[in-house]
């Protein structure tokens, strides 16, 4: 009986069954203490609880953490008991809830009171922008030092679609808030449009991109590359973005992220099917020779920022307005210098114009002279010697790549890029731009990368050289010229995690 006292704090820390926890405690009364003590989770999904049996039981949880009430008859008026009674609690799933924009009140007395919540389950419910933009104008009361940190999710919310209202403030980043959202998801979200993420991130900000850390925009299907110029521009310190199956988002929207979200290490592009060879290139700071593409994240920004640039032509120039040039003086009428604008002077004054003094060069500098001898002329140093002082500027990557400027990912840890057509040269620059990859996920049906290359440049990132390849994964499947590339990889990196997804 002591071992199974001995286990069963074990036990109780890593259960949330409600009725398992009954069970414990009919077994004696030392059971019952320990089950009252290390009980920290209650999951209630999908049971027939309500909120009177929340009332009638929460003050006997006081030190509950984590409570999931997802897909249950729970409502908006629990919530306020929530924050009275549990206030050990950190995390709550109210999902598939009846809970409706009328959470709005009690969610702000949640962000005015002191309580330990972390992180909010929302996903699956009727919630509109009015929610968002009313918890956000929520100013920071003086019960608080600092505003909250919270994880909200917002997961298949049908109805965050496009703004209708406009913010309930003007837009300042610098504005005092009551809650800081360190990480958002949207995953199927299906509708959620360019034009709510700007609502969110920029609008409504800080609120929702101040310390923003993760952004999950998984199955967002009409996010496209203006939704990706809007992150890059409100959120520069993010560090996981998941854009699966996001298949409106291309070249240029990876090219806005790779300029401003320069911290990402989770990057997920999996079905983004209009991404080639030049996304690789922006993530690994690679010069990219198409002018559309190496381009393209001007034109969204500007039209995120409001501002209006002109489109290249078919030869890759931009198209510029030439001045209107005023017409050439003639016989009749003469400009003069330092005239107020507008007036002429007759032929027969010009001649008393004044004239440009000519530029005299500089004078030379003599050296310091010996009585009786003759001074000498300071000779200066030549350009050959200048330049041995300054280090040598590096132009090109290991692999002979031209390196572009101001761009780039070199802190990237996990990519995901399968279901994408890509080459051996993705690889080639990935290994040069992005050498600490330890995940990497290439599977596609369309993609062109061959067992040569990938037994050639897999073996160059960093953690597959260390401890015979242990610490990196590698994702193949599907691809038609990798037949006989397992066999030629092992022999590099013995223990590489290889696998191959149907």
């Amino acid at each position: 009986m002591e071992q199974f006292y001995a286990i069963l704090p074990i036990l109780c820390q890593n259960a949330d069954d409600y009725e398992l926890y009954n069970q414990i405690l009919q077994i004696s009364q030392e059971a019952q203490k320990i089950a009252k003590k290390h009980f920290t989770s209650f999951n209630f999904s999908r049971s027939k609880i309500t909120d009177d049996i929340i009332k009638k039981f929460a003050k006997r949880w006081s030190h509950i953490e984590r409570l999931d009430l997802s897909h249950t008859a729970i409502t908006h008026l629990i919530f306020p008991n929530l924050l009275t009674d549990l206030p050990a609690l950190k995390a709550v799933n109210f999902s598939g809830c009846k809970v409706t924009d009328e959470l709005t009140r009690s969610f702000r007395q949640l962000l005015t009171s002191p309580n330990k919540l972390e992180s909010i389950d929302l996903s699956e419910l009727p919630l509109t922008e009015v929610f968002l933009s009313t918890i956000a104008a929520t100013p920071l009361s003086n019960s608080r030092a600092l505003p909250m940190v919270l994880d909200l999710s917002f997961n298949s919310c049908a109805r965050l679609t496009t703004p209708k209202k406009s913010a309930p403030f003007a837009r300042d980043p610098d504005r005092v808030v009551a809650f800081l959202t360190r990480k958002l998801s949207f995953k199927n979200c299906l509708d959620l449009s360019d034009s709510m993420i700007s609502y969110l991130l920029r609008d409504l900000s800080p609120s929702y991109s101040g310390a923003l850390h993760t952004l999950d925009l998984t199955s967002c299907s009409s996010v496209t590359d203006v939704g990706c110029a809007v992150i890059a521009l409100s959120c520069p310190n993010l560090v996981h973005l998941s854009l699966w199956n996001c298949k409106e988002v291309g070249n240029g929207g990876v090219s806005c992220l790779a300029r401003r979200c320069k911290r990402l290490k989770y990057l997920d592009m999996t079905g983004c099917s209009q991404l080639n060879d030049n996304a690789c290139k922006f993530l690994a700071g690679i010069k990219v020779e198409d002018p559309k593409d190496a381009s393209a994240h001007t034109r969204l920004f500007a039209k995120v920022e409001g501002v209006q640039v002109s489109t290249p032509n078919p030869a890759g120039k931009a198209k510029v307005r030439s001045p209107k040039l005023s017409p050439k003086p003639t016989s009749k009428t003469t400009s003069t210098v330092g005239a107020v604008r507008g007036t002429t002077l007759s032929p027969k004054l010009s001649k008393f114009q004044p004239s440009q003094p000519k530029k005299s060069a500089a004078p030379k500098v003599l050296a310091p002279t010996i009585a009786g001898s003759s001074p000498q002329p300071v000779e200066e140093p030549k350009e050959e010697e200048k330049k041995e002082d300054t280090p040598p500027v590096v132009t090109t990557s290991p692999h002979g790549h031209p390196i572009g400027k101001d761009y780039g990912c070199p802190d990237l840890d996990v990519l995901l890029i399968g279901k994408i057509s890509l080459t051996n040269i993705a690889l080639s620059v990935l290994t040069d731009g992005c050498p600490n990859i330890s995940y990497l996920d290439i599977h596609s049906t369309a993609s062109e990368i061959d067992a040569k290359g990938i037994a050639d440049f897999i073996p160059q990132f960093k953690l597959a050289q260390e401890n015979e390849g242990a610490g990196f994964t590698l994702k193949l499947g599907g691809m038609p010229l990798v037949n006989g590339c397992s066999r030629a990889l092992k022999k590099s990196c013995p223990r590489i995690n290889l696998s191959f997804i149907q």
